[in-house]
């Protein structure tokens, strides 16, 4: 990595305010304002959107800044993230399931806050760097990252035979990628989840190619005239810029933590 994008990385995660760095202020406040706007239009819109789409826009609205703060603590390394990371799930679960993506809702409903919930009580424990209190990454080995490529094969396609049989009927080509966009978002999630709790630090690619497949399916949705995804596009979103950010951050986390330290 160059030395400029080192001094900016840095520069980001300057605290602002007793942890809250600089990152985290410029996330929040930009997409929690374009939330507050997409949700605004819709209730103002002439064309509003049904009941259950209202109570998913409603949801979305309160994790958006939920799931910044969830995410970022993450990408910031630090021992209490998964408590943040179980409600956003949680939220942003409930949020899919009302506007039927189900296998994103089933797998952050109910899966991911477990994992996270287990990290957090059992596996996180001991591995946390006395001096700075945030968990200690580690390297992914070839061969786990090749087992964990061909289980996200299957289990992505078994979510989207399992979950998504009857759609298979329709002759409808947005039907049958909303199908698959939606199987592997969730097994990425799933398996990114399951990296975030092992502290590996390849984790932010998964959560790059997931945060990416749903920004395309939503952006799918909402190019057909169904807005319902709206809001959880404005999510990903976010989601993926701090992917980014937390890949060059936990890309070599000593060399960060040291050179703030100076």
């Amino acid at each position: 990595m160059s030395e400029k994008k080192e001094t900016i990385i840095i520069k980001l995660q300057k605290d602002i305010y007793k942890g809250i760095n600089l990152f985290e202020i410029v996330l929040f406040s930009i997409f929690s304002t374009i939330a507050v706007l997409v949700f605004l239009y819709s209730i103002l819109s002439t064309d509003k959107p049904s009941a259950k789409v209202q109570a998913s826009y409603i949801i979305s609205l309160i994790d958006i800044p939920m799931g910044i703060i969830a995410s970022t603590t993450l990408s910031k390394k630090s021992k209490y993230s998964p408590i943040f990371l179980i409600i956003d799930a949680f939220l942003y679960g409930i949020s899919n399931f009302l506007v039927d993506n189900n296998a994103l809702g089933f797998v952050n409903a109910i899966i991911i806050p477990l994992l996270w919930f287990f990290a957090f009580a059992y596996l996180w424990k001991g591995n946390v760097e006395k001096e700075t209190k945030k968990i200690e990454t580690r390297k992914l080995n070839l061969s786990t990252g090749a087992l964990l490529l061909f289980s996200v094969i299957v289990i992505s396609t078994s979510l989207a035979l399992v979950m998504h049989w009857n759609s298979f009927n329709f002759n409808d080509p947005i039907v049958s990628l909303n199908i698959w966009f939606d199987s592997f978002a969730a097994s990425l999630m799933l398996f990114a989840v399951i990296m975030g709790a092992l502290r590996f630090r390849e984790v932010w690619y998964l959560y790059l190619l997931a945060n990416i497949l749903k920004i395309i399916l939503f952006t799918i949705n909402l190019s057909t005239g169904n807005s319902k995804d709206a809001m959880l596009l404005v999510m990903s979103s976010a989601y993926l810029i701090n992917a980014i950010f937390g890949l060059f951050v936990w890309a070599d986390s000593k060399k960060f933590d040291n050179k703030k330290d100076n």
